[in-house]
């Protein structure tokens, strides 16, 4: 039981390293104010464990369901990224900032949920966790499913917490100049994976 959680915390932590649209929010979210930051990672761990859970109950007719509707769904994915990307580029004088900071954890935590549900590789990433970790619904059973989506949530939080403190941390020694440049840079980068969704999305 323990070595499946572990398994799954591992894969949790290391499969939510990568420097994606998430990661990118967290980061800038976290330029402002670590509780920001780790929200931001925090929906989307609970949209993982969602994903998760759907395949460790062996609920296929949801997995069909969202399998088959991936056009759309990276289509609407990619749509909030790009509305999204241009309000991040947009808001860097003062005064913007300031709007940023105030966002309420709430709004932040359920517009990264939907973020992360809307994008198809998600749901692709645990079929490969399953694989990797040799599992499948016969072989393993329920608890232990459930048991592997707990330690990969964890495992996704534990990155979350350490990408925000960190930038939390170091913030005080970055000028607001380097903070307006990386807000245009993270505006750009989660335009250019909204694109990318976009395309995926229409041409297949």
């Amino acid at each position: 039981m323990i070595e499946v959680f572990l398994k799954g915390f591992c894969v949790g932590f290391f499969i939510a390293m990568p420097v994606g649209p998430i990661g990118l929010l967290c980061i800038q979210h976290s330029l402002t104010r670590f509780l920001s930051g780790f929200v931001v990672g925090l929906g989307a761990a609970l949209a993982d464990g969602v994903y998760g859970v759907i395949l460790a109950l062996g609920l296929s007719a949801v997995s069909t369901f969202l399998v088959a509707g991936k056009v759309w769904l990276q289509i609407l994915g990619g749509l909030f990224l790009c509305g999204l990307g241009g309000h991040i580029y947009f808001s860097h004088d003062s005064q913007k900032k300031n709007e940023i900071q105030q966002i309420k954890p709430f709004h932040l935590l359920t517009s990264t949920f939907f973020l992360t549900l809307t994008n198809p590789m998600t749901l692709f990433a645990f079929v490969g966790i399953y694989i990797g970790v040799g599992a499948t619904l016969s072989s393993f059973a329920i608890y232990e499913n459930l048991f592997l989506v707990l330690g990969v949530v964890l495992g996704s939080l534990a990155w979350w917490f350490i990408l925000s403190f960190s930038i939390s941390f170091l913030k005080k020694k970055i000028s607001l100049k380097k903070i307006v440049f990386f807000q245009h840079i993270a505006g750009l980068g989660i335009i250019a994976f909204g694109l990318y969704l976009l395309i995926r999305g229409i041409f297949g």
